[in-house]
């Protein structure tokens, strides 16, 4: 007898941090596989499913179009290894360039902070410690 954990909808929620509407939404799209229902009518997902929907969750974060994640685990969904390899590449590149970007971002602020750090240091006569806020009332 198979004792494979299934979830409900809302388990399914709670897990990725996904609203419900938001999953059926998914399944509407056709990114999530129609799910069994029990004879409740109630949805029941595997752990499958919650697998393929973290991973869709993780292609969004890096700015990932639905129709691109669709297409995407279409090929996943052939065996089109190639398609997907070549699709996880690219979208590999665009978060590598959006850390860069970050990093840039991040290094300037610190660059900015320094100064000012320094400025009042040196013109009000205060030692900061580093992270410390200071008060301006």
């Amino acid at each position: 007898m198979s004792t494979e954990i299934v979830y409900c909808i809302g388990e399914l929620g709670e897990k990725t941090g996904l609203k419900t509407e938001t999953i059926r939404f998914y399944e509407k799209l056709e990114l999530m596989p129609v799910p069994n229902k029990k004879m409740n009518g109630h949805r029941i997902y595997k752990q499958r499913d919650l697998d393929r929907l973290l991973f869709i969750v993780k292609l969004k974060k890096t700015s990932m179009t639905l129709q691109d994640i669709k297409q995407y685990l279409s090929y996943s969904d052939a065996g089109q290894y190639e398609e997907c390899y070549n699709i996880l590449q690219y979208q590999q590149k665009e978060v590598e360039n959006e850390l860069k970007s970050i990093q840039s971002t991040y290094d300037l602020l610190s660059y900015k902070i320094g100064n000012f750090k320094t400025l009042i240091e040196t013109t009000r006569g205060v030692k900061l410690n580093e992270h410390q806020n200071i008060r301006t009332e």
